[in-house]
């Protein structure tokens, strides 16, 4: 899949460092996963919501809107 080049957050853009859009399949389906290294402001600023609505453009100029499920990682 192509590199990210931007990413918004309900509507608000977001400064990543390093990121990886992936497909995950599994059993009981398939799964799109996008693994973004961010600032700890956006992860304090987001850590509390549950769901997002993610806006990512990739380098080839696409933009994948959908509603995600946040999941931090340390």
């Amino acid at each position: 899949m192509d590199n990210v080049r931007s990413v918004k957050i309900d509507g608000e853009s977001i400064h990543i460092f390093k990121s990886a859009v992936y497909i995950f399949e599994s059993s009981s389906g398939l799964t799109l996963v996008v693994d973004l290294i961010v600032s700890e402001v956006v992860v304090n600023k987001y850590k509390k919501v549950e769901n997002l609505i993610i806006e990512i453009e990739l380098e080839n100029s696409r933009i994948i809107n959908l509603i995600m499920h946040l999941k931090i990682r340390v």
